[in-house]
């Protein structure tokens, strides 16, 4: 398993998105938003974490936590998830991935793989609600 880049991310770092942004499918665009919102340059300044905080405050979503990728899947170090709430719809959670490649950031709805994670944000939602 990975562990968490701890070095300087290379500043010509790039984000890709593994939604499909089309008519059929409108719940992509908030993670089309977000990528938009992501500084990759900040990477190299202020690192994973800070860069997913700063994209999710400008693009109206909300960070609720990150964690080392090591046990969840294979295809990255460190996963953060948001939450972007919808009006009249149940809220949507959306993963952000660092790539190993320490340089390569992911935007995209849970899929199969992440749907405990999902689930797992969902319920860490709840119990803040109620204290």
């Amino acid at each position: 398993m990975q562990a968490i880049a701890t070095g300087k991310v290379d500043a010509t770092a790039s984000v890709k998105s593994q939604s499909d942004v089309t008519p059929d499918n409108p719940q992509s665009l908030e993670a089309f938003g977000l990528e938009l919102a992501i500084d990759t340059a900040m990477l190299d300044r202020d690192g994973f974490v800070s860069a997913v905080r700063q994209a999710a405050e400008s693009s109206g979503n909300e960070f609720l936590f990150d964690l080392p990728a090591s046990g969840l899947t294979k295809d990255c170090l460190q996963i953060a998830v948001l939450r972007h709430i919808r009006t009249g719809a149940d809220d949507m959670f959306l993963i952000v991935k660092l790539d190993c490649d320490g340089e390569t950031i992911t935007v995209a709805e849970p899929d199969e793989a992440m749907e405990g994670l999902a689930e797992f944000a969902h319920a860490f939602v709840n119990l803040l609600s109620r204290l």
